[in-house]
């Protein structure tokens, strides 16, 4: 366990008067793995655009995201990373 990541969330839930149970332990730590992961992706991002700016390559001020390519769902667009079936989908998505 990454005690950067999970030592917040684990000292919330053991401080719970009652215990939770594991269903809604699980859920916690499942919301606190989906905001690492988008985290995770948007420094990851945000990396690449400032390698593509220094290196003069950017396409109208931003990237291209006709040649991004999912390796989850294999659809175009975005990456796994910000892949809505890997880090869940947003309450406001709906139907769509």
């Amino acid at each position: 366990m990454d005690e950067t990541v999970y030592g917040t969330v684990r000292s919330s839930i053991i401080t719970m008067d009652p215990l939770p149970n594991m269903n809604q332990t699980y859920a916690k730590v499942k919301s606190v793995e989906r905001v690492q992961t988008v985290v995770r992706g948007r420094e990851q991002q945000g990396a690449q655009m400032a390698f593509v700016a220094r290196s003069g390559n950017a396409h109208g001020g931003g990237e291209d995201k006709t040649k991004l390519l999912c390796t989850e769902c294999k659809k175009t667009r975005h990456i796994a990373e910000t892949c809505f079936q890997v880090i869940g989908y947003p309450t406001w998505w709906g139907e769509k």
